[in-house]
This record gives C-alpha cells, structure tokens and sequence, in this order.
C-alpha cells in the first residue's frame, strides 16, 4: 500500500521551497530563483521536475513521487482563501460604499465583488507570467519551447506559477456552483476544467514549456473586459464616467482579445500540436492525446466567443446600441440591474 505520510512531509517541504524560490524570482530583478530548496530538488542547479504520477527519477528521493499532488492541495487551499476572502468579506464593503445606500442591492454588489475578484486573480497573472516567463530564454524562438522535453526539468518557480495556475482554475470552477448561476455556465465551467487539465497534462508529459507559453496569453484581454465589467455595474447613468471608461475599456478588451487570444494563442497551440503529434509516443500516450484535446476545446471556446465578441461590436458600432453585460445571472432582476450586451437606444 502507498505510504501517504512521506509525500505529505515532502510536498509541505516542496511547497515551501517553492514558493520561496517563486517569491524571489518575482522580486528579484535578474529573475534568479535563489537559494533555497529541497530534497525534491536538484542539487546541481536547483531545478526540479513534477512528481503528479510513477516514481521519481533516479536523481530523487522515493517520497518526492506523487508529491506534487499534496503540494496541489496547499496551493488550492491558498487561492480558493484569498478568493473566498475577497469575494465575500472585502470587496462587497468596498462596492456598497462606492455605490452608495440608494443603489446599493445585494445583486449589484455581488457583482461587482467577483468582477473585482477576477480581476485581481487575472492582473496578477499578467504580472507574474511577465516577471518569469518573459526573461527567460526559451520563450522565443519556437524551437527552444521543446529543447527540454525529455530532461524532466522545470525552474521551480515556474512549477509553482503553474501549479497557482490550475487552481486559481480550479477555484473558479468551484464558484461556478455556489454563485447564481450566469447565461454561459456550461461554457465557463468546460473552460476552467480544460484549462486545468491542459496545464496538468503538460506537467506530467514533460511537456512545461509549451505549457508556460500558453499561460501567457490568457489573462492579458480579461482584465479590460472584467474592468468594464465593474465600470458598467458602477455606472448609474448612460452618461456618466462610469459609463464612458466602461466602453473604452471594452474596444481596448476588442484589441487585446483579438491579438492575444485570436492570434498568438491560436499559433501557440498550433505550434504545440505540431510538435506533440511529431513525438513517437503520441499516439501510445493519452496523456499527451488528452492534453491537445483540452487545448483544441480552447480554441473552440475562443473560436465563439470571438463570434459574441463581432457580434457586440456591431451592435454598438453599426446599429447604435449601448454596451452592456451579456453574462450575467439567469435571476429575474430589473433591466437597470441586470441589463444584455447591447441595449436599444431610446429616442
């Protein structure tokens, strides 16, 4: 039978290590990862690799197998907290006082706390793929993206930033189905669990990289979209400066949206399913089958939002229609608390 308890002490070990190594690596201006690490970790330069399934290779010790999924689970932990926190106990004091006692409903307030929440989760993923990933030399050119697969090796703090990724992913799954329910649920929830499993398909086929650079491509439009988002629940009036940053906010989200997601990440996969498909063992690994998948339903998502996306614009542009919020919850509400995307001037 499998001892948990050694796994649990390594990946608390691990966990620290980690994110000691991310905490620098963010701070520290040259990106260096510092000093401090594990018995999950190389010796010779720090590196490490992700122990989610088998044994461990020679190099490490037998408990760091497995062991990821423990330090997983404190991550998780971590972030679904502050996401909790936030959405319940900070932002909501922070929007009713904005709103003010006259337009300050639970409905409104609720939304502009997990608009906010979102947003503070996507921004400091911006941040944080930039100060890793960006100065690294692999990031560019494409061929380097798969110079380590096969080595079993990933800088901590990228494994940890991952890590962060798929349950920052995971949270928001779960707050799917204890928030009021939204018009694109199904969308959303297929989404974060394709994300998720991606980013944990690439970790165990070696393939972190091509994963990291995917990473960097899908928080960039979201945080214009989300800040319009907060600006339009804020706005009380079609003319105010609520109203007017939302719909600057919303073409800046137009143009990130299509550069980002339409064209750099589309590419990515592309360049990640050539590779992929090129390895012997493709077709022998569902793992790596499953990890292409997941990306491809990606695609497919941002292939139709894309569509929501031209469909809005022209509303707005050609037929003269206001910006609003098309993802709202399916609660009956006033059309002043919850209106669509595009609504009809009245003359």
């Amino acid at each position: 039978m499998y001892d948990l308890a050694p796994s649990v002490a390594v990946g608390w070990s691990n966990w620290k290590a980690d994110s000691g190594a991310f905490l620098v690596s963010i701070i520290s201006p040259n990106n260096t990862a510092g000093s401090s690490v594990s018995a999950c970790h190389r010796n010779e330069d720090g590196t490490s690799t992700f122990f989610l399934i088998g044994s461990a290779p020679e190099e490490f010790s037998d408990s760091c197998s497995r062991s990821d999924w423990i330090e997983l689970l404190f991550c998780f932990v971590v972030v679904h907290s502050c996401g909790w926190l936030l959405r319940t106990c900070v932002l909501p004091a922070v929007a009713a006082h904005l709103l003010g006692p006259e337009r300050s409903t639970a409905e409104r307030v609720e939304k502009i706390s997990v608009v906010t929440a979102q947003n503070a989760f996507h921004s400091l993923t911006c941040v944080l793929s930039y100060r890793i990933m960006m100065r690294t030399s692999w990031v560019w050119p494409r061929e380097r993206w798969i110079e380590a697969v096969g080595q079993q090796s990933v800088e901590p703090q990228l494994k940890f930033f991952m890590l962060l990724y798929v349950c920052r992913y995971l949270s928001d799954f779960w707050f799917l189905f204890v928030e009021p329910r939204r018009s694109d649920f199904v969308a959303m929830a297929v989404h974060h669990a394709s994300t998720a499993l991606a980013v944990l398909a690439g970790a165990i086929a070696d393939r972190t990289r091509e994963t990291a650079i995917c990473l960097l491509f899908f928080s960039y439009s979201e945080v214009f979209l989300l800040s319009a988002k907060a600006c339009l629940y804020l706005s009380h009036s079609k003319t105010d400066w609520y109203q007017f940053f939302a719909n600057r906010l919303f073409e800046l989200f137009v143009l990130v949206f299509f550069v980002t997601k339409t064209i750099m990440a589309t590419f990515a996969f592309y360049c990640i399913t050539e590779n992929t498909m090129n390895m012997e063992d493709f077709w022998t690994s569902p793992i790596l089958q499953g990890g292409v998948l997941c990306m491809w339903i990606l695609v497919g998502l941002l292939t139709f939002w894309l569509v929501q996306v031209v469909q809005a614009v022209v509303r707005i542009s050609v037929k003269g229609e206001e910006l609003e919020d098309p993802r709202s919850d399916d609660e009956a509400e006033t059309v002043d608390q919850n209106p669509p995307i595009a609504h009809k001037k009245k003359h």
